[in-house]
C-alpha cells in the first residue's frame, strides 16, 4: 500500500483498521483481497484458515489441495457466506 508524504502511519492503520470492518460485513476492495491470499500462503495453516471468518480466506482453503475431501465433506454448508459455499461446491462436485 503506498503512503503518501502526508499520510502517517496511524492514518495507514485506521485506514487497515476500517478497510478489516467492511470485509467482516462482506464488503472487500483489492486490499482485503490481496492480504487474505498472503495470509493464507504466509502465515496461516490450513487448520487455522478452515477456521477464520474472512470469506476470502475461507473459500481459498476450500480450493486449498491441503483441504482434504474427507473434511470439505464435513462441512456444514448452510451457515456460510455465499462466496465459500459456492467454492465449497465446487471443490466437492
Amino acid at each position: 500500500m503506498f503512503i503518501g508524504k502526508r499520510q502517517t502511519r496511524m492514518d495507514m492503520s485506521a485506514s487497515m483498521k476500517r478497510s478489516d470492518r467492511k470485509a467482516n460485513s462482506g464488503e472487500m476492495n483489492r486490499w482485503n483481497l490481496h492480504k487474505a491470499c498472503w495470509d493464507l500462503l504466509n502465515n496461516l495453516s490450513i487448520a487455522e484458515a478452515l477456521s477464520s471468518d474472512n470469506p476470502v480466506v475461507l473459500g481459498l482453503a476450500f480450493l486449498d489441495s491441503r483441504t482434504g475431501k474427507r473434511r470439505l465433506s464435513l462441512v456444514d454448508s448452510q451457515n456460510l457466506h455465499p462466496l465459500p459455499r459456492r467454492l465449497l461446491e465446487i471443490r466437492i462436485l
